[in-house]
């Protein structure tokens, strides 16, 4: 917690309810009758041997009508007689440094200290002499080791010497040493006297050598540095299970209300930020489609939903209509002289060159305001003719030249400009600022000569990392290549040794289903042999065979026929005949077949040569194939 208050406005301070070993200094504002203001809940969880300290400083600093009955006891006298003397003209704290309103400025002091005894008992809130508690054990919160505070003297019994009280605690034996408090908050360490028992009272008498502000001074700075001390503790969290609940739950809420803060905090700026968005889309998108922008391509762009995108197209209707409409009446203004009416429907740079052109053209009488009118619209045509010539607008340049110098002018601007444009693009920027004659066009070629650099030199290194990048690639890939050659070859071999034991056998098959529907035939068994036929040449004979057999036309022993062609192809591979094979095959198939038996039975002949029966044998089909393979 950051902040301060001052003492002499704390109302009551009490132990506190809502959680263990803690207490409650209530701080009011203005009134002492009013509700208190802030209520400051104090726990001594981590630092419990200080808690009769700090009781003693606190009960001794509030006035004694304010301290609840329980802790009476705390109260010094003596001390109380310190801060009266000490504060007595301290001003009241500004409300800047106080959990307070900042509107009050300065606080106003409910309870006033006067370094007059006599006059302390006529305050607006006086205070009693707080009497000794008689007692003769220490508090319960007393430990080992640690001796708390015994009954302190009388006031009169002070002078500059300290005399206290403390009590031997159990487990102490004498020449042992111990840590205890003065009334003024200082610690000391005492030894333990020869024959001094637990439960025994021992006095000791110190110098009091500080005057009592420099007193209190030490005793401030030691409850700051306490204070800070316990502050690092709380805020390291090194241990939170030693926190009472109430004050973990303080600590939980004060997190999650601060993140709350900061979650509200983002979300209304992320909500402002979009409204703000939204505005200017709307503005943009407003301005686009008014009549003398007409840019309805931007506010499409800008367009989210389908009314907006129909207002843009509405609105784009009516200014198309209203521009014809312009346009008709520019002209016919400028047909008809009334140069005045054309003036004011002037838009586009090309109807300004027009009307000037015209506003030249039109017959005036010798008048001397006619010839000065001529002579400030002349001027005019001259100026926007040069502007022209700067921005290569050449459509306007040529509209508003009206003499044969200006011609010539035109002209030559546009060659220049030409022979310029072509030696920036070619490269050749020295010839292209040779050409240049305007700064913007010397700095524009200057623009794009650095450009073509950095595009060169960023090409250059992209082309050289990529041929790094291909070498490497092409390296590794011949390397790779070789063992996918390797690998293809070798799947070659075993696909062409598939191939061709597919095709031989379905060449056999092909045999075999020729042989049978011979035999068919020859049997008369005309439905077997069209369930073999395949070819219409087939189905054909079949069926003229069948017509002549049941017309009574054919001879069994007729049938028999000298060899086809088919069969002599048949014949002419089983024999290698392959001049022969090729003038007998008819159709893809059968020189697919040819072609097939030929690299088979080269690399069969291969394969015995080198030795590789195995393989050899392979690609036999036939056993005369075999026999010879074999023999070998």
């Amino acid at each position: 917690m950051k902040g301060q208050f001052d003492l002499r406005n704390a109302v009551m301070i009490k132990q506190s309810t809502s959680a263990p070993d803690a207490i409650e200094i209530h701080v009011a504002e203005r009134d002492a009758s009013r509700p208190p203001a802030k209520k400051l809940i104090i726990s001594f969880v981590m630092d419990n041997e200080d808690a009769p300290n700090w009781l003693c400083l606190w009960c001794s600093a509030i006035a004694t009508k304010y301290v609840a009955s329980s802790l009476q006891a705390s109260i010094d006298p003596a001390l109380a007689k310190q801060f009266n003397v000490v504060h007595a003209s301290q001003p009241a704290r500004s409300a800047n440094f106080l959990h307070l309103p900042k509107s009050w400025g300065t606080t106003k002091i409910l309870s006033p200290r006067d370094n007059c005894s006599s006059a302390f008992e006529e305050l607006d809130t006086p205070r009693a002499a707080a009497q000794a508690p008689d007692v003769t054990e220490p508090p319960a919160s007393t430990t080992k080791h640690n001796a708390m505070l015994a009954k302190p003297p009388s006031p009169d019994v002070q002078s500059h010497d300290v005399t206290f009280e403390v009590t031997v605690p159990d487990g102490v034996k004498p020449g042992d040493k111990l840590q205890a408090t003065t009334p003024a908050g200082v610690k000391v360490k005492l030894v333990v006297p020869e024959k001094a028992e637990p439960g025994m009272s021992l006095t000791f008498t110190l110098p009091n050598d500080q005057s009592p502000k420099d007193e209190w001074a030490a005793v401030a700075i030691q409850a700051r540095v306490r204070g800070r001390k316990g502050r690092q503790a709380i805020s390291g969290k090194k241990d939170e299970r030693m926190l009472s609940p109430a004050r973990a739950n303080m600590f939980v809420a004060d997190d999650q209300q601060k993140a709350a803060v900061a979650l509200q905090s983002s979300f209304r700026g992320h909500t402002v930020r979009n409204e703000q968005q939204e505005r200017s889309r709307l503005q943009w998108m407003d301005y686009y489609k008014q009549p003398h922008v007409a840019d309805f391509d931007k506010a499409l762009d800008l367009a989210v939903t389908a009314d907006e995108e129909n207002a843009i197209f509405t609105a784009q209707k009516v200014w198309a209509s209203e521009e014809a409409r312009r346009i008709k009446w520019f002209k016919h203004f400028l047909e008809t002289s009334n140069l005045k009416e054309a003036a004011r429907l002037v838009v586009t740079p090309l109807e300004e060159a027009k009307l000037i052109k015209a506003q030249l053209q039109a017959p005036f009488g010798p008048c001397a305001c006619v010839l000065d009118y001529r002579a400030n619209v002349d001027g005019r045509r001259k100026g926007k003719f040069e502007s022209a010539i700067k921005t290569y607008d050449w459509i306007i340049a040529e509209m508003l030249a009206s003499t044969d110098e200006e011609m010539q002018d035109l002209d030559d601007s546009k060659l220049r400009v030409d022979l310029m444009t072509a030696a920036k693009l070619l490269g050749d920027f020295e010839k292209a600022q040779a050409y240049a004659i305007t700064e913007a066009e010397r700095e524009d070629i200057e623009a794009h000569r650095d450009m073509v650099e950095t595009s060169v030199g960023q090409a250059t290194a992209e082309l050289n990392a990529a041929a790094a990048k291909m070498q490497a690639r092409v390296r590794g890939g011949a390397v790779r290549g070789q063992h996918e050659r390797e690998k293809m070859e070798h799947a070659a071999v075993l696909l062409q040794k598939s191939y061709r034991g597919h095709s031989e056998r379905d060449n056999q098959e092909e045999q075999r289903r020729l042989t049978w529907l011979q035999w068919h035939l020859e049997q008369r068994e005309f439905g077997s042999a069209l369930d073999l036929a395949i070819s219409k040449d087939e189905r054909k004979t079949i069926l003229e065979t069948k017509s002549k057999v049941e017309n009574g036309k054919f001879c069994r022993c007729c049938n028999q026929r000298p060899q086809g062609r088919k069969e002599k192809f048949v014949s002419a591979i089983r024999n290698y005949d392959w001049d022969q094979a090729q003038l007998l095959a008819v159709g893809s198939d059968e020189r697919q077949d040819l072609e097939d038996s030929r690299n088979r039975v080269a690399w069969m002949l291969h394969y015995t040569a080198k030795g590789n029966y195995d393989e050899a044998l392979a690609l036999a089909i036939t056993d005369d194939e075999k026999s010879e393979i074999e023999s070998k």
